[in-house]
């Protein structure tokens, strides 16, 4: 078997660890740059879902929170209703001189792989470049 490697998007936001530490674990902020979730605490073991897609397909997205280390890491595991298949998505922050960065790794996307060119590794990457480097970089900066 071929091991994959994970997809990892970094980007420095010049905000305080603190503050993207809100934008990861707040309910109202997440809903501002990430997905609407109806739902979410930054708790291990907490179960939590939200629909996101391409424009003309959505997906429901299952997740379960596996670590937590406050200010530092934010873990969930990343499943799709009714496809096959299993990912873990992991934020890591770190403190830059008043700035921080966020570290976003995906792990497991090849197992989605069958399911068409939406689960593409290069579709995650696309995603994850928007979310991380555009969304959220955005959301802290601008609000």
């Amino acid at each position: 078997m071929t091991k994959h490697n994970p997809i990892i998007v970094e980007q420095e936001i010049n905000v305080p660890l603190k503050e993207a530490w809100h934008a990861l674990t707040d309910l109202y902020e997440l809903r501002n740059w990430y997905f609407y979730l109806d739902e979410f605490k930054p708790d291990i073991g907490y179960s939590f879902h939200f629909i996101g897609g391409d424009g003309t397909t959505e997906y429901v997205h299952l997740c379960v929170i596996t670590d937590v280390v406050e200010n530092k890491l934010l873990a969930h595991t990343w499943k799709y209703k009714d496809y096959s298949g299993d990912s873990v998505v992991k934020f890591e922050l770190a403190a830059n001189h008043g700035k921080t960065v966020v570290t976003l790794t995906h792990t497991g996307t090849e197992s989605f792989a069958a399911h068409g060119r939406n689960f593409s590794r290069e579709s995650f990457e696309k995603g994850w470049q928007q979310i991380i480097g555009g969304n959220l970089k955005n959301y802290l900066t601008h609000n």
